[in-house]
């Protein structure tokens, strides 16, 4: 999967990815914690098809559900191993 970030002043950051079939979606971490999953149609324009907006809760619940290992076997991603 390919991934892009930029930053969004004012707003947080945005991860633009698409995957090796060719679907493309994209994240976008706002400053005060919330979450918006963006999807867009295979070859179409920037323009979103469909949003869904999560809390910091709702995000780690999705991120622990995707991850193949479970929250409490997975290293933390900083600091020692």
């Amino acid at each position: 999967m390919g991934a892009t970030r930029d930053t969004v002043p004012g707003v947080g950051t945005v991860h633009h990815c698409l995957t090796h079939a060719g679907q493309r979606f994209g994240v976008l971490r706002h400053n005060d914690g919330r979450r918006e999953l963006f999807f867009s149609a295979s070859g179409e324009s920037d323009k979103p098809s469909h949003t869904l907006v999560l809390d910091h809760n709702e995000a780690e619940q999705l991120a622990d559900l995707l991850h193949s290992d479970p929250a409490t076997r997975r290293r933390p991603l900083c600091g020692p191993p």
